[in-house]
């Protein structure tokens, strides 16, 4: 109790817990934030593990639980490794836990990053490179400096895929561009400047 300094190692064994006020450093003497790990040994850069452990009788995936209070409200957010499921064959998964909680193995699925290399947006089972999911229209939006094109899946009524600014949408095969449709709503087919509702070249 009140003890400070630096020190090479740190034994806690049983039911001894440390409990620390200040900020604390592994790897450094002048730790800038509350915990700070540095590594700057040549050739090695993992700074720390986070294992599979159990807790209150469950085995959990090793993970990160980051709280933040903001003007907001209480917020929780878990970044932790899944294990096998349907689709993916061991995961990072990013999730919305809500208000503080003590589990990490629960809340809402925002970002999945599996060992196949698939990303899932609003799903815990990519299935594709890139597979976005939500509950009624889901939307993928892609900004250019001026351009803004939406792919949009419309519930169960329809899809839609096109520029939401005023500018043109154009369908390209081998590099060349096969179809055109202006912001006004003129349609190109071999030309990329309609001049009539529909103008075939």
């Amino acid at each position: 109790s009140g003890v400070t300094g630096i020190f090479e190692s740190v034994d806690i064994t049983g039911a001894a817990t440390l409990t620390v006020t200040g900020s604390v450093g592994i790897g450094t003497g002048d730790p800038s934030t509350q915990l700070s790990v540095i590594n700057n040994t040549p050739g090695t850069n993992v700074l720390a593990n986070f294992g599979a452990t159990t807790i209150d009788g469950a085995t959990r995936n090793g993970g990160i639980q980051i709280n933040q209070v903001d003007s907001q409200g209480d917020k929780t957010w878990g970044i932790w490794g899944k294990g096998l499921g349907l689709y993916n064959n061991g995961a990072l998964k990013f999730t919305y836990l809500g208000a503080r909680t003590g589990t990490l193995d629960a809340g809402t699925d925002i970002l999945m990053l599996d060992s196949a290399g698939f990303v899932g947006i609003g799903t815990s089972d990519p299935t594709e490179e890139l597979h976005v999911s939500g509950s009624s229209t889901t939307t993928v939006r892609v900004d250019g400096s001026a351009v803004n094109l939406e792919i949009q899946a419309q519930g169960s009524t329809r899809a839609s895929v096109g520029t939401i600014t005023n500018h043109p949408l154009r369908l390209v095969s081998n590099n060349t561009e096969r179809l055109t449709i202006l912001g006004a709503g003129n349609v190109g087919i071999g030309t990329t400047n309609p001049t009539t509702p529909l103008h075939v070249k």
